[in-house]
């Protein structure tokens, strides 16, 4: 019976020594579940319903600041998903499998991209992480065959092993003598340094980075990134194979190849065709922004584009010819 006793004590002071795991809350608000911590809410999963999912900013009350692990995993609906500035960590396979995902638009207050968040998210072209962004994980990208242009910021400290797939595609676009830089040259993918453009002070982050054109010399900017900044609408015509484009009441039409432009029913002389280029009508940005009464403005050694522009008025006169861009 003395030895019973003692055993039941000694047992009793090792459960003692065990740490009560707490049973951690789960919610469910609309299509989300969630947990919470603190003031605090992270998302664990969402229905796969809706094609396009617009993440709250909060739930319940508390703020959302994270995808949990697999929260998005799998998704066969989900084409595009934006994220609030609340959220600063996507986890792990957060996204992976999701092969209908086309386009997110990511919070300007990320920081730390998980193992594996998009694997094998086949329908993906195109990545621009924001400034901020100090952590990329193992396999993020893994498989995306699709993925041919990503943005890396400078903010960058640490990026993972085999964060791309191996297709041959890929151009990674950043600062020079960056992480990413150095990233790439390491692991031998493509490298172009990165053009930042800012409209009337505002910075614009493309999906498909601007490029240079090298037979002309000239920075070539996504046309509707930078002119849906300005307020213009923009449409696209498939049978002409033309962008239409209206600023208050000037009307202009681009098609990519062209040496020039229609503007108000008058034709504009270009520095050097429009292209298409990854799915994007990419533009001579000085010719179009001077033509409508901005100004461009370029600093070298930051590589940054400014672009001031209020347009009042129409700004087209009756000329053919337009001062050649830098």
């Amino acid at each position: 019976m003395k030895k019973f006793l003692i055993f039941l004590v000694s047992f009793a002071t090792i459960l003692s020594c065990i740490p009560v795991m707490a049973t951690e809350k789960v919610f469910k608000e609309d299509i989300y579940t969630y947990t919470v911590s603190g003031k605090n809410a992270t998302i664990t999963n969402v229905d796969d319903t809706q094609i396009k999912v617009l993440i709250p900013e909060t739930l319940g009350g508390y703020t959302v600041t994270a995808l949990g692990d697999g929260a998005c995993g799998g998704s066969t609906v989900i084409e595009e998903i934006i994220l609030p500035d609340t959220i600063t960590m996507i986890g792990s396979l957060c996204f992976a499998y999701s092969n209908s995902l086309r386009k997110i638009q990511f919070s300007k207050k990320l920081s730390t991209v998980s193992d594996g968040a998009f694997y094998h998210c086949e329908g993906l072209w195109t990545i621009a992480l924001p400034d901020g962004v100090k952590t990329i994980g193992n396999n993020v990208f893994g498989r995306c065959t699709s993925l041919t242009a990503v943005t890396l910021p400078d903010t960058i400290k640490s990026i993972g092993k085999n964060v791309f797939p191996d297709t041959g595609l890929i151009r990674i676009y950043g600062k020079e003598n960056s992480t990413a830089h150095n990233y790439a040259k390491a692991n031998e993918i493509p490298f172009e340094e990165y053009i930042s453009v800012t409209v009337n002070g505002k910075k614009i982050l493309f999906d498909q980075p601007c490029i240079t054109n090298t037979e002309h010399y000239r920075t070539m900017v996504p046309l509707r990134a930078v002119l849906e900044e300005l307020g213009a609408e923009i449409s696209w015509d498939d049978t002409f194979n033309t962008a239409g484009i209206t600023i208050l009441d000037n009307r202009i039409l681009i098609r990519p190849g062209e040496l020039f432009m229609m503007a108000n029913g008058v034709v504009h002389y270009l520095s050097c065709p429009s292209e298409e280029f990854n799915g994007r009508v990419m533009i001579p940005i000085r010719d179009i922004i001077e033509a409508i009464g901005g100004t461009v403005g370029w600093n070298e050694e930051q590589k940054i584009v400014t672009v001031t522009c209020e347009i009042t008025k129409p700004s087209f006169s009756n000329t053919s010819t337009v001062e050649k861009a830098n």
